[in-house]
């Protein structure tokens, strides 16, 4: 019955691997029998089961194709088809901004548990600012903005540790 794989179906197609395996080996390239016909064997069951898997026979070839191609991009800029759903309700954008602003919020609220100095900069750090553009705003080197951005965070595990 197509669709369902029998036991004993695999393991005649893993015969026949073993069979092929038999006939194309070659001691003389220092393989042993039993390495080299695992790959015949695995083959041929692969290739069983590709083969009968499905109610309608697909070549194995056009699976392969399949496979080997990109999926189809579409942006999101493209205009929708007539009735089909919002670009909202597509990419889920509206909770994506939601989720950034409560975690935006969630960060400020922690922020304002830390010490002016180390609030600013963790702000600065996490705006993308180098140490050195932070340096020179606070008139320090960048090792001592290292460890003042190493104690900021420190402070908020510690807090968020207590909670």
């Amino acid at each position: 019955m197509k669709g369902r794989i029998e036991y004993d179906d695999l393991f005649q197609a893993g015969c026949f691997g073993l069979m092929r395996a038999a006939k194309k080996f070659e001691p003389e390239r220092g393989l042993r029998f039993s390495t080299y016909a695992m790959g015949w064997v695995t083959a041929f069951v692969w290739k069983y089961i590709k083969d009968n898997h499905r109610l309608v026979r697909v070549p194995v070839g056009a699976l392969d194709k399949k496979r080997a191609l990109p999926e189809r991009i579409t942006y999101l800029d493209a205009p929708l088809p007539s009735g089909t759903a919002t670009r909202h309700e597509v990419t889920g954008a509206e909770d994506r901004d939601y989720e950034r602003d409560a975690a935006r919020e969630d960060v400020n609220m922690l922020l304002q548990h830390l010490p002016p100095r180390l609030r600013r900069v963790a702000r600065l750090r996490m705006s993308d600012h180098t140490f050195e553009e932070i340096a020179d705003e606070f008139g320090v080197t960048r090792e001592r903005v290292r460890q003042l951005k190493r104690e900021a965070v420190h402070l908020l595990k510690v807090r968020s540790m207590g909670r």
